[in-house]
């Protein structure tokens, strides 16, 4: 047999195999959007949705990474700008970006500090709760709060903390979203459902508390609004 009659290997081989690892790639691509699109709009249904700010960082990023990539672009190109300058330009935007994007990020980092440690001293005051009813024969809080008075209000006092915790940090724009403080608003609202919370509550920020001003006035306002919900709800 002459070497001409040797079939020769097919170079369209590779290509192909290429072609279908891109493909299944592509494939993979898509379904991974059609999958957290799916599961976004579950969530949305539960009305669980993601703020219009959690993805800023990255869109601020990509506009000023376009912005500084336009104007280099276009500069060379009019001749408006040598390249030297309009270099200069495009690494003075993304300069500016990256350091937005770092601020953007230490505030996201902030918040998420300020929602752990708001957990944890909610943690704290379902503790000192379970402290306080603790071998009780039953869960009245009247019961406990004639045996065990110190422990109730102690527990009382911890949720006080929680608030104001959560209050002075929003106002002083140490890392504490607004959802976060509506969170911690319905936690302590819930509370308030119990008339002797309300008068403990009302009996630990009196005048003589070394709570802030402002912690006083939400509490009382808190507490007088779920009394009058409460006196409605019985009428």
């Amino acid at each position: 047999m002459s070497p001409s009659d040797v079939i020769a290997p097919s170079t369209d081989q590779p290509h192909g195999v290429t072609g279908f690892i891109s493909g299944v790639r592509h494939h993979c691509v898509f379904e991974g959007w059609a999958t957290r699109g799916r599961q976004r709009n579950e969530l949305e249904l539960l009305d669980i949705k993601r703020s219009r700010t959690s993805d800023l960082p990255v869109w601020i990023l990509v506009t000023l990474l376009a912005v500084a990539a336009g104007s280099a672009t276009i500069g060379a190109l009019t001749h408006e700008l040598d390249p030297q300058t309009a270099v200069g330009l495009a690494a003075a935007v993304l300069t500016v970006a990256g350091l937005l994007v770092a601020v953007l990020q230490w505030r996201a980092g902030l918040s998420e500090k300020a929602f752990d440690a708001l957990y944890g001293r909610i943690k704290m005051a379902n503790d000192m709760r379970l402290q306080a009813f603790k071998d009780m024969e039953c869960e009245s809080e009247s019961e406990v709060e004639e045996k065990r008075p110190e422990l109730y209000k102690f527990f009382v006092y911890t949720e006080i903390d929680s608030l104001e915790y959560s209050a002075r940090r929003y106002r002083f724009g140490l890392g504490m979203n607004g959802d976060i403080v509506r969170r911690a608003l319905r936690h302590f609202k819930a509370r308030c459902d119990s008339e002797l919370f309300r008068r403990t509550a009302e009996e630990c920020t009196d005048e003589r508390s070394g709570y802030f001003p402002e912690t006083k006035t939400l509490v009382h306002a808190i507490v007088n609004e779920a009394r009058e919900a409460a006196a409605s709800q019985a009428s």
